[in-house]
């Protein structure tokens, strides 16, 4: 008789453990219901009993011990000794009066906006919201993730995002540019932007940051100051500021106009997770707005560019020049630095949307600082722990005070991408992903945020950029023994492929035994990155076809809005069918109890279905056929009806 086939080890160990696992759930089944302790039997009689009838007496000792009686201090608990209930009463002191909860409603912050009045109500409203969370931290419960949510919903949703500087009908169809309102609609704007940085920065430094809220924290950050920029380029129709039309080149004589860097904010928005496609369309549009203004202001008119060291730079200084040349402040090279720092007030006092600006570009960029360290430690913080307290000292450049410690903002230059192809290239293979790959390459105890899922250097342990690193790894992880090594091997070599990752390990899950792996944490977390890191971004123009074969560079391979936009947009087939499939195996290992081993795998599998149709709808959403998407069977049944027509006529014919 031929011998029976062989086993492998590892499926005889994960059979074992499946069925140690049942004989675990049948016994906790049978086990009886948790009852009260019994009561204590009775103890001996101090006259001599027998223990054994004192055992077997039915009811329990309830005598109070002797010695709590015997206390030398219980008389004074008596009514009459010591002045009695009344002497008691009074060591107690006055009650203290309850608090008094003040309503705070937030669904008054609207959900958008349609003219730039309206904008400024919805900030007014939004500060008023924050204000009475924050000073009822104490008696409200969650005011932080309250208070955070509220102003990521303001940032990302309410507000409108300028269209960029260099965009043909900026003019016409941007909700910032093509209004025209008075002076103190322009100031209240900027003051709400500056009470609301206070709330916002005070918030989100007092929580832990995840990916989703460090993705979030970003993103919003951005947007406040993409908005900020847009209100000081706003026309005014009765009292501009000089300080804003010089900022927006539209003051008299031959002048141009200023603006920022977003520094390292496009390398790492590669690895940003966001899991819904508003937010990854707020971010395309984001990137869009700075593009366009590194297109359209000069390298001599880029001003707070603070990752390039604290200094007062040329930027700065021509522009303070020409607004205090225009209105005859004192204009001596030494006396312009402490004017941007507010230690000469003369020009601050006149112009506070300067200082504004400065101080959200300089949290802009200080919250993408690589490590935890360089940030504050993590605690409540107040809305006056976020004011910036700023000094300048000749030869050191400018020192931020906030939170309790000096601010700085970590040094970034153009080209540090972190691989071999340069600023732009595309995916890093360090530790961290994005902006943090440059630098953490070796290893950091105290990242920002935690490392990304579909990195492959991070399941592996070391650093993997292509197939080769894959097939020398001697170690390769197995999930707690969800996966084979050489299907472990097989997502490994699939992450170094970015550009088609995304269909291939969806596929890869497609399978009825590797389906049971999606409840494992780490695979989730490799699955989430696949779909929802936008990765390397497109910028608007020409797309530069390479050469030769292999590329120096990926940046080819970058996408204007996302992979998994791209992705449905191109090709939707492979990830619908894959997506199904994955769905369907799930709801078979389906028991009907929510502590069954598979239910995370399939509460996940629910999770990312749902996720990726809400991608699908704002896909076709946004290409017109939003209806179709709502009423399905409306258009199916028309579609039929004109199907119909149509034969009629042509055998009326």
């Amino acid at each position: 008789a031929p011998p029976p086939p062989a086993v492998e080890p590892e499926t005889l160990a994960r059979a074992i453990r499946c069925v140690e696992g049942v004989f675990q759930r049948v016994a906790a089944l049978r086990r009886p219901a948790l009852l009260p302790p019994p009561l204590l039997p009775a103890k001996a009689a101090e006259d001599g009993e027998a223990s054994s009838v004192a055992a077997a007496s039915p009811t329990p000792d309830t005598r109070c011990p002797a010695a709590a009686c015997a206390s030398p201090l219980f008389g004074r608990l008596a009514v009459d000794a010591d002045g009695g209930e009344a002497r008691i009463e009074a060591l107690a002191g006055e009650s203290q009066p309850p608090p008094i909860i003040r309503p705070v409603e937030l669904t008054s912050v609207p959900d958008s906006v349609a003219t730039v009045e309206e904008a400024s109500a919805a900030m007014r409203k939004a500060v008023h919201c924050c204000v009475l969370l924050a000073n009822q931290a104490d008696v409200l419960p969650n005011t932080f993730a309250l208070r955070a949510s509220l102003l990521v919903h303001l940032f990302c949703s309410v507000l409108p995002a300028p269209l960029p500087l260099n965009h043909p009908e900026r003019v016409a169809k941007c909700f910032w540019a093509s209004a025209v309102v008075r002076y103190e609609t322009q100031a209240e704007l900027l003051r709400c932007l500056r009470l609301l940085l206070a709330h916002f920065s005070s918030t989100t430094l007092s929580l832990s940051a995840t990916r989703s809220f460090d993705a979030a924290r970003l993103l919003s950050m951005a947007s406040l100051a993409s908005v900020a920029d847009a209100v000081l380029r706003l026309r005014v129709s009765d009292h501009p500021s000089v300080f804003c039309e010089h900022y927006a080149g539209a003051a008299d004589g031959p002048v141009e106009p200023f603006g920022f860097e977003m520094g390292p904010f496009a390398v790492e928005a590669e690895y940003l997770r966001f899991h819904c496609p508003e937010r990854t369309a707020r971010l395309t549009q984001t990137l869009d707005y700075f593009h366009g203004m590194r297109e359209t202001v000069s390298d001599s008119h880029l001003v707070f560019r603070w990752e390039r060291g604290a200094h007062f730079g040329d930027g700065e200084k021509r522009l303070l020049s020409q607004v205090c040349l225009q209105m005859g402040f004192p204009m001596e090279d030494e006396e312009l630095p402490f004017y941007l720092s507010g230690e000469s007030r003369e020009l601050s006092d006149n112009y506070p949307e300067m200082l504004v600006m400065r101080d959200i570009v300089f949290m802009f960029k200080a919250l993408m600082t690589p490590t935890s360290d360089a940030l504050p430690e993590l605690r409540r913080w107040r809305p006056r722990d976020a004011a910036l307290f700023w000094k300048y000292k000749p030869g050191e450049g400018y020192h931020a005070h906030a939170f309790a410690r000096k601010l700085e903002v970590h040094p970034w230059k153009e080209g540090d991408a972190g691989d071999q192809g340069g600023a732009g290239s595309g995916w890093r293979s360090a530790l961290g992903g994005g902006f943090l790959a440059s630098l953490f390459g070796a290893g950091d105890a105290r990242p920002r945020c935690p490392p990304s899922g579909g990195n492959p250097s991070n399941l592996a342990g070391k650093r993997v950029d292509t197939e080769e690193d894959v097939l020398h790894l001697t170690n390769l992880p197995t999930f707690d023994g969800l996966l084979r090594p050489s299907e472990s091997e097989l997502l490994l070599t699939y992450l170094t492929a970015p550009y088609l990752r995304v269909p291939l390990v969806l596929r890869h899950f497609a399978d009825a035994q590797r389906v049971r792996a999606l409840g494992h944490p780490e695979i989730q977390g490799v699955l989430d990155a696949c779909f929802f890191e936008p990765g390397p971004w497109q910028p608007p123009g020409k797309v530069e076809v390479p050469a030769c074969i292999p590329a120096p560079s990926r940046a080819h391979m970058a996408t204007p809005a996302g992979l998994l936009l791209h992705e449905l947009g191109n090709a939707p087939a492979p990830l619908v069918d894959a997506a199904e499939d994955i769905l369907a195996m799930s709801l078979e290992l389906d028991t009907g109890r929510h502590d069954a081993p598979v239910s995370a795998a399939l509460l996940y599998s629910a999770r990312l279905m749902t996720r990726m149709h809400a991608f699908i709808r704002f896909l076709l959403v946004e290409s017109g056929w939003g209806k179709e998407a709502d009423f399905p069977e409306e258009f199916q049944n028309q579609k039929e009806e004109n199907v119909f027509e149509t034969a009629s006529d042509a055998e009326a014919s």
